[in-house]
């Protein structure tokens, strides 16, 4: 959560929510399929998870982070189904269910906490991986109609402008979702992107996973990577950096997580 309060975690069929400052496990969410990525509404007035099983979205908000009102007006409130939908939202109790055709693999919210991405690598074409929902209006769309060929790997929100930064193997693509149009397609040394992260505090700079090296681009220079970093001796396949301190970390499949310096002037 973005308070640092309540951690989640989540493992074949079930998400448990934890208290930071106890480390008590305050309460176990079982679910009826594979539980594949689950992530917390970046918005600090609300307690909402969002959480792929299978081909299914769930969002919902624990009643022990004592936050259930707010959050569920969000999703409930005055402009809620009054716009078209490709997908159809189904209303539960603390609860609402997006069934897509394909099975999620990355879920990604904008940083206001109305809009989340999801990534489905499994769909046919590569417009059709990305959708895109809407909690105010409870709305889902596919932003794109047609996109270049490839294999979807990863997907974010920037922070400072309307960009979505989609990435495939081969190029980091960055997309304006007001104009529906390319601004820049990066290019890597190596053809093996596995994640992509836009930086909070710079509408110019993201950090890319490439392979088991680091790449951080900046877009105004060049195409290229600014500067590569080979610190991990496996496959890189998370990057996560901090809201507000000059620090980003990765995670590996050699088994280690590490915290790098990373100034942005």
């Amino acid at each position: 959560h973005p308070t640092g309060q309540w951690l989640a975690s989540c493992c074949a069929k079930e998400v448990r929510v934890w208290d930071t400052a106890t480390g008590r496990c305050i309460t176990v969410l079982p679910l009826t399929g594979t539980v594949l990525s689950v992530a917390w509404c970046p918005s600090i007035d609300v307690a909402i998870l969002a959480i792929a099983v299978d081909s299914s979205l769930i969002l919902m908000s624990p009643e022990q982070c004592g936050l259930l009102e707010q959050s569920n007006a969000l999703y409930t409130g005055s402009g809620a189904g009054t716009a078209a939908s490709i997908l159809k939202w189904r209303q539960d109790t603390n609860r609402v269910t997006i069934e897509h055709e394909h099975r999620i693999d990355q879920i990604t919210w904008h940083h206001r906490g109305d809009y989340l991405a999801c990534m489905c690598k499994t769909a046919n074409t590569l417009a059709a991986s990305i959708v895109m929902h809407q909690l105010s209006r409870r709305t889902s769309q596919q932003p794109f109609g047609r996109l270049p060929s490839g294999t979807p790997r990863s997907v974010a929100f920037a922070h400072q402008r309307p960009y979505l930064l989609l990435a495939t193997s081969q190029h980091v693509r960055v997309y304006d979702l007001m104009s529906q149009r390319l601004v820049k397609k990066l290019t890597p040394s190596v053809n093996n992107i596995l994640h992509v992260a836009s930086h909070p505090r710079s509408a110019d700079n993201l950090i890319a996973a490439v392979g088991e090296k680091i790449a951080w681009f900046d877009c105004d220079l060049s195409s290229s990577p600014y500067k590569t970093l080979h610190t991990h001796s496996a496959n890189i396949n998370s990057i996560a950096i901090h809201r507000t301190y000059p620090l980003f970390a990765t995670a590996s499949d050699d088994g280690t997580v590490q915290a790098f310096h990373g100034r942005v002037y």
